[in-house]
């Protein structure tokens, strides 16, 4: 009787360890360009072209980015642009939300409106940095470092 007992807890337990091993979570592959650029950024340089003579410090006159970028490829952050009597339309504080594509050593935003998803800014991927520079009529230049 007692074999019978000791039997049947050996096959329980084996059965249990069975069923579980066929649970185990397998961990998550994540894209190697993506491991590369995550992680939270702020703008350090946001510099764009005023309408009068000369380019606006955008960070100077009291603006910021701040940008998380996740391993799915997705990218949320705030951008705020404030009112300059050298900057046309109106100050703005936003939050935006989408994703973001890697090509080479360039990174771009999709998905949400915002100026920082616009079609011709591309972000170069340095170390720890992302650059970018856009030559319209007078250079758009921005630079977001990551936080350590």
């Amino acid at each position: 009787m007692k074999r019978k007992i000791y039997l049947m807890m050996i096959s329980l337990l084996l059965l249990s360890i069975t069923f579980c091993s066929d649970n185990i979570i397998e961990p998550i592959q994540y894209d190697p360009n993506a491991m590369r650029v995550a992680g939270n950024y702020i703008a350090t340089t946001f510099v764009v072209p005023g309408s009068n003579d000369g380019s606006v410090d955008v960070l100077a006159n009291g603006g910021m980015i701040s940008v998380i970028l996740s391993l799915d490829f997705t990218v949320r952050g705030r951008m705020i642009m404030p009112s300059h009597p050298n900057l046309q339309g109106e100050g703005f504080d936003e939050v935006f939300g989408g994703s973001y594509t890697i090509k080479n050593d360039s990174l771009q935003f999709k998905n949400f409106q915002n100026a920082l998803s616009h079609p011709q800014i591309y972000f170069i991927i340095k170390l720890d940095k992302l650059e970018a520079y856009l030559q319209a009529h007078s250079p758009v230049k921005i630079i977001l470092e990551r936080i350590k």
